[in-house]
């Protein structure tokens, strides 16, 4: 078992970790829980997206940049955008996709930009 820990923290960053544990927060969601897991999780998906978004600048990806600036601006707690539940639940969805997918695809947004330019 902590071989499998450690191959796994081998394989993945510590943001890649992130983005599956906020995926998972995203889904949970779901439930009926108390108003301060929802606010812990918006906390939570604000500091992810704006890693998410110095990865991108660093590896020149403008358009991925700004849709993970947006996504963290729309998470943020302190200037809450209001949103229905059941909007929410889309979004919250559509992000847990996101994180799940992003630590998978990562290292190839840089090759694509860059065969684009080409």
């Amino acid at each position: 078992m902590i071989k499998l820990i450690k191959d796994i923290f081998r394989k993945f960053s510590a943001l890649d970790i992130a983005s599956f544990i906020l995926a998972v927060a995203l889904l949970l969601c779901f439930a009926d829980l108390p108003y301060g897991y929802y606010t812990i999780v918006r906390i939570f998906a604000t500091i992810v997206m704006c890693l998410w978004a110095t990865i991108f600048y660093s590896k020149g990806s403008k358009t991925l940049m700004m849709i993970a600036i947006g996504i963290a601006i729309l998470f943020q707690p302190f200037f809450k955008i209001v949103l229905d539940k059941d909007s929410w639940l889309v979004v919250d969805v559509v992000v847990a996709l996101a994180m799940l997918i992003l630590p998978f695809v990562k290292d190839k947004i840089k090759a694509k930009e860059e065969n684009d330019a080409n």
